[in-house]
C-alpha cells in the first residue's frame, strides 16, 4: 500500500534546513512519504548533513529564485507543475514569498491538494511603504482563495488576515508562535565567560551588548551606531558586539572607524558560536524596520538575556516595555541611548531576563508543533 504524500516548498534549501526539519520528521513518524521541493544549488555544509542525516526525504529541485521577477521562475512554474502531476500529494506546505507565490499559482490546477501557507512576515505592514501595499497586498488577498490555511506569526499579521483574506476553508486563518526553537540548545550554564571575552578584547567589566544580524538595510545597525556615538565618551566600557554578515558590512565598518568607534562596535562576521556570544553579553539589542518573528530575539530570550528593540510587529510580540527590555521607536536614537543607560546602570536586573526566559516557554519547539498539528488536522 502506497503511503500519502506531502510535500513542502521554499525558495532556498537552507530555509527548510534552519526551520522545517521537525516538521518533516513529525511527518515521517506518522507514516507519510515526505518530500521537499527547493533551490538546491547553493549547497552548504549544513544542507549536506541534513539530508544525510534525514534519508527519508526526498528532495526535488526546482528552480526558483528569490527576486519574484526573475525569468528562472517561469522555469520553477513548469517544474513545479510537473512535478505536482507525477505525484499526488495530500498537502503541500509553502514557505518564503516567491515559492509561495508560484506554488499557489500552480496550485489552482490541483484542488484535491490542500494548501497550507505560513507567512513569515508579509511586506504589507504598518508603516511599510504605499508601493509594499500596492503590489504585494493585491497578491496576497488574490492567493488566499486557492489556500486552505495561512499561517501568520504575529498579531498585526493575523489582523490584517483575518480580516480582509477569504480562503479557501471557513476558518482558514491562524497564528501560531513562530516555527519554534529547541530550548535545550540554548543554555546559561557556560563556565568560560572570563575566557571568551577575553578572546574577544573584552574586559570583565565592559558592558556589552550583541546585536545578531544580518548586515543589511532592514536590520537598521545604523541606529545603534548613532547611539554609541552619542554616548562613548561618558560610558567608553559599552562594547557592542555585531554578529553577521551582509552587504552593508563594509560600509559600516568604514563608518565606525570614521568615528574612531572601532573599540565600541565590534565586527565579528558570520559565527556558529551564537549560543556563547549571547552568554558573555549582558543584553541584546535588535534595531529593525521590519521583522515577521525574529528569531534572534527567540534566542536571546531563550538564553534569559533582557532586550533593547524597536517598536515594530514580531518584536513587541515578543518584548513588552519594562517587562522583558526596554522598547524604542524606529531611528529614535535619543530614546536608544536612555534605554542603554537605563541597561546599564541595572545591569543587575534579573528580572527582565527571568520574564524572558519565562515567555519564550510558549515558542519552544513542542508547542509550535502541538498547534501546527492542529492546523493540519483542521485542514484535512
Amino acid at each position: 500500500m502506497m503511503k500519502p504524500k506531502v510535500i513542502f516548498i521554499a525558495t532556498v534549501q537552507s530555509h527548510i534546513v534552519a526551520f522545517h526539519l521537525p516538521y518533516l520528521e513529525a511527518w515521517h513518524r506518522q507514516g507519510y512519504e515526505v518530500h521537499v521541493a527547493t533551490n538546491q544549488k547553493n549547497k552548504t555544509e549544513k544542507s549536506e548533513n541534513a539530508k544525510k542525516n534525514h534519508e527519508y526525504i526526498i528532495w526535488h529541485q526546482i528552480d526558483f529564485q528569490r527576486n519574484p521577477l526573475a525569468l528562472d521562475n517561469w522555469k520553477a512554474y513548469r517544474q513545479l507543475e510537473n512535478l505536482m502531476r507525477k505525484e499526488t500529494y495530500l498537502l503541500m506546505h509553502l514557505h518564503t514569498p516567491t515559492a509561495s507565490l508560484i506554488s499557489r499559482l500552480v496550485a489552482r490546477n490541483f484542488p484535491t491538494t490542500k494548501v497550507v501557507y505560513t507567512a513569515h512576515g508579509f511586506h504589507f505592514y504598518q508603516g511599510a511603504p504605499w508601493k509594499n501595499w500596492l503590489i504585494y497586498y493585491p497578491i496576497e488577498k488574490y492567493l488566499a482563495r486557492y489556500t486552505d490555511a495561512i499561517i501568520t506569526m504575529n498579531a498585526e499579521d493575523y489582523q490584517i488576515a483575518k480580516a480582509k483574506f477569504t480562503t479557501r476553508t471557513k476558518a482558514g486563518v491562524y497564528h501560531v508562535n513562530g516555527v519554534g526553537i529547541d530550548l535545550s540548545y540554548y543554555h546559561s550554564q557556560l563556565d568560560n565567560v572570563a575566557t571568551l571575552r577575553q578572546n574577544l578584547g573584552l574586559a570583565m567589566e565592559d558592558f556589552v551588548i550583541a546585536v545578531v544580524a544580518e548586515l543589511i538595510p532592514r536590520k537598521n545597525h545604523w541606529q545603534i551606531i548613532q547611539a554609541i556615538q552619542a554616548m562613548h565618551a561618558e560610558y567608553p566600557d559599552i562594547k557592542v558586539l555585531i554578529v553577521g554578515k551582509g552587504e552593508l558590512a563594509e560600509r559600516y565598518q568604514k563608518e565606525v572607524e570614521k568615528l574612531q568607534l572601532q573599540k565600541n562596535l565590534i565586527f565579528l562576521g558570520y559565527r556558529q558560536d551564537i549560543p556563547e556570544i549571547l552568554q558573555l553579553s549582558d543584553c541584546v539589542g535588535l534595531f529593525s524596520i521590519q521583522e515577521g518573528l525574529p528569531r534572534n530575539v527567540m534566542e536571546a530570550m531563550a538564553m534569559g538575556k533582557p532586550l533593547i528593540v524597536t517598536n515594530i510587529r514580531g518584536c513587541i510580540d515578543l518584548v513588552e516595555d519594562e517587562k522583558q527590555g526596554y522598547v524604542v521607536g524606529v531611528h529614535d536614537i535619543e530614546a536608544t541611548t536612555q534605554a542603554l543607560k537605563k541597561m546599564y546602570h541595572h545591569r543587575d536586573r534579573s528580572d527582565l531576563g527571568q520574564n524572558s526566559k519565562i515567555k519564550i516557554k510558549n515558542y519552544q519547539i513542542e508547542n509550535v508543533l502541538e498547534q501546527v498539528n492542529t492546523i493540519y488536522q483542521n485542514v484535512l
